[in-house]
């Protein structure tokens, strides 16, 4: 064996199998060579690691590069410190990553039947609903409302928007206006309004050419505005013909859809948050004016318009990227960047816009650098003052119609945040008298259907009543919430602006009287009133040091603003509803369902009729909170957290009322999208304003939300 030759070496040797590593004091034991030490009487304490958070899904971004990702919404901690885009593929926190995948295979069958649903239809449909249809999809209407529309009436009778010529709402779970609010010495109840809506007799429609000449003859030739919805109203404007927004802005081409857009601004936000003269803005799109018009400006009033136009979808989600308010919003924020140190009209307007974008977002708190900056730029340009220096006559109407336009809203943002007011005085230039200078305002018409009259907004007679108003409300902020506000014992400051209100209410005009009122912004006008009214004496009634005299009035008044608050509501419901973007009816709707839940609460159980028409003015609120929350966040926000303080059977009842299913999986309110002041306890003198801010009340309803599904996991 030993001739025998060796095999190649062409194996690599193994390394010997390792020791195993014995411990020392087991090793001595076993050998004999030590002595085993006695055990200790206690144990060693064990180490308890924290639980580390569990992350769902991370950002696109930390995935691409492979990295942990700390999920903190809208940007995570990496992309922050990169500066660079963070998007997730889950819509909100508690989704993973699966469910992300899940929720986009169903809208993405959901889009693709509604097409082919789109596109069946249209083989089938005449050549007029095939052309109506067309048009209304290049106007950018969502597909399933076109559809929603298409199966529930007539398409061209449905989309023509032909109104009711009688009432065309009802209060909902009980269908009359309540007892408590009938009171000899309500104006509202001997309103024009009222008569059409509850005196008119309900017929089958039979004989309703001879009702319209009837109508025609009690109420004038302006009676369609007291009998159909504002809402199906067609704004008339020449020079929204005549623009082309495609040249200031890069998000779309679509003059057309964007024409669209500027028309539902009009209609729905322009009477009652103005910012610019509109007959001056349009004209410098027209005309290429940069002194009146800039990219800047006319990308955040598209980024606005777009919560009002009821074909643009997931409009209240300004948060997502497929959105069209997100694009325009985008677009106008790195506008912005490039232009903030501007002093000029235009950026003071755009500023002011922006803030009022970022409010109706619920996301004041961010919003307000563009407020402050707004009223610094205006400083700058002395636009509250006399533009003694101003020679331009065009200059001066716009700088007068601007300053009024933002002192007006910084006191809303002021007043109605509890906090003092943000200018000292009222702009020195007071406005003309509508009567005299009808044009000055700058008007539109509105065209109803089947009706050849056009009808007169008469935008120029609000403006000038409600900077009256907001000029008191001013006053009550500085009263109420100033660091060195008036001596509590002194009463002159309460009663002069007590008598300042009556004088004001007195001297309003025709148009805007409380038998006349009928457009959703003259409603507006006289809720606002009322509910200053009770913010302040509410207020009063808070102080301990005040007289009991003193307390009584103000409690009084307040309680007789409460009644008046609450009829004017109703009134707005019954005849255009709360179904289209007002998004001023979220300080007013949020109030009355507050005040009537707090009322439900003290009443006694055999008051059964007062509990049942309390519970009719809650269901009544909520519903419109809901609907409102279609177009604006910061409103479903308010909904969500104001249903969820019903009682069991109570939201049995609304859940008759709303399209909501309670057993359905519902979307977490985002903390990171709902930072607020807004007080959701408005004229409760008890209650603590900042603890009941919106934020840091959502922040309360994430952690109960987050222990809830703890303890289901749990258990």
């Amino acid at each position: 064996m030993s001739g025998r030759s060796s095999p190649p070496n062409k194996y690599r040797r193994l390394a010997a199998k390792p020791l195993p590593i014995v411990n020392e004091i087991t090793f001595l034991a076993e050998t004999g060579t030590g002595t085993t030490p006695a055990p200790s009487s206690k144990p060693p304490a064990a180490v308890i690691r924290p639980m580390r958070k569990t992350i769902n899904v991370a950002c696109e971004s930390c995935r691409k590069r492979k990295i942990k990702c700390d999920g903190i919404r809208p940007r995570c901690s990496s992309c922050e410190s990169r500066e660079i885009l963070c998007q997730y593929p889950s819509a909100y926190r508690g989704e993973n990553f699966t469910a992300a995948l899940k929720r986009r295979c169903l809208e993405e069958n959901e889009k693709s039947t509604s097409f082919q649903e789109i596109f069946s239809t249209l083989q089938n449909c005449s050549d007029k609903d095939a052309m109506t249809m067309f048009n209304l999809v290049r106007q950018g209407v969502d597909p399933k409302y076109l559809l929603k529309q298409m199966k529930e009436c007539d398409f061209v009778f449905q989309l023509a928007v032909v109104p009711e010529t009688r009432r065309r709402y009802q209060f909902p779970y009980l269908p009359t206006m309540p007892i408590r609010l009938q009171t000899p010495d309500n104006p509202y109840l001997k309103s024009v309004l009222y008569e059409t809506v509850f005196l008119q007799p309900d017929d089958d429609g039979s004989d309703e050419e001879s009702d319209s000449s009837s109508a025609d003859t009690q109420l004038g030739r302006y009676h369609n505005v007291y009998m159909r919805p504002y809402h199906a109203a067609e704004v008339l404007d020449p020079l929204i013909d005549l623009v082309k927004p495609s040249k200031w802005t890069a998000v779309i081409a679509d003059d057309r859809l964007m024409r669209a857009l500027l028309r539902a601004y009009l209609l729905h936000e322009y009477p009652t948050f103005p910012v610019f003269h509109k007959d001056i803005f349009f004209q410098a799109m027209i005309n290429n004016d940069r002194r009146f018009c800039s990219s800047l400006l006319v990308n955040v009033l598209l980024a606005e318009a777009c919560h009002c136009h009821m074909g643009i979808p997931k409009r209240e989600q300004f948060w997502n990227p497929q959105s069209l308010k997100y694009k325009f919003l985008a677009e106008a924020i790195r506008l912005w960047e490039l232009e903030r140190t501007r002093v000029d009209l235009v950026t003071v307007q755009a500023a002011t816009l922006l803030n009022l974008v970022y409010s109706h977002n619920g996301m004041d708190k961010i919003g307000e650098i563009y407020l402050n900056h707004a009223l610094n730029k205006a400083r700058q340009m002395d636009l509250f003052g006399d533009h003694a220096t101003i020679d331009n006559e065009r200059m001066f109407h716009a700088r007068v119609f601007s300053a009024w336009a933002l002192f007006n809203w910084q006191c809303v943002q002021s007043y109605y945040y509890y906090r003092p007011p943000l200018i000292t005085d009222p702009p020195a230039i007071p406005l003309p008298d509508p009567e005299k200078h009808p044009f000055w305002y700058g008007d539109f018409m509105l065209k109803y259907p089947l009706s050849p009259t056009l009808i007169p907004a008469q935008c120029g007679q609000h403006f000038k009543a409600v900077s009256g108003l907001r000029a008191i409300i001013h006053d009550m902020a500085a009263c109420g919430y100033d660091e060195t506000p008036y001596p509590e014992d002194s009463s002159e400051p309460v009663l002069s602006i007590f008598s300042r209100l009556e004088k004001w209410f007195s001297e309003l005009p025709t148009a805007l009287s409380p038998q006349n009122i009928v457009f959703p912004w003259q409603l507006k006008l006289h809720m606002e009133m009322y509910l200053a009214t009770i913010l302040f004496s509410s207020k009063q009634t808070g102080i301990s040091e005040s007289s009991i005299i003193k307390k009584e009035t103000a409690f009084s008044t307040a309680s007789h603003a409460a009644s008046r608050l609450e009829t004017v509501t109703r009134l707005y419901f019954i005849r255009h509803s709360f179904e289209y973007c007002d998004s001023f009816l979220t300080i007013h709707l949020s109030f009355v369902a507050g005040a009537a839940m707090d009322a439900l609460k003290v009443t006694p159980a055999h008051e059964a009729s007062t509990a049942r028409s309390l519970k009719s003015t809650i269901i009544l609120s909520l519903k419109g909170l809901y609907e409102q929350g279609q177009h604006i966040h910061l409103t479903s926000v308010i909904y969500r957290l104001l249903r969820d303080r019903l009682e069991p059977k109570d939201l049995e009842l609304l859940q008759n009322h709303v399209d909501w299913d309670p057993l359905a999986p519902e979307e977490p309110l985002l903390i990171q999208y709902a930072q607020s002041h807004y007080p959701l306890t408005m004229g409760s003198k008890e209650a603590d304003p900042d603890g009941a801010r919106l934020e840091n009340l959502v922040k309360q309803y994430d952690q109960l939300a987050f222990e809830e599904s703890q303890s289901s996991r749990q258990s």
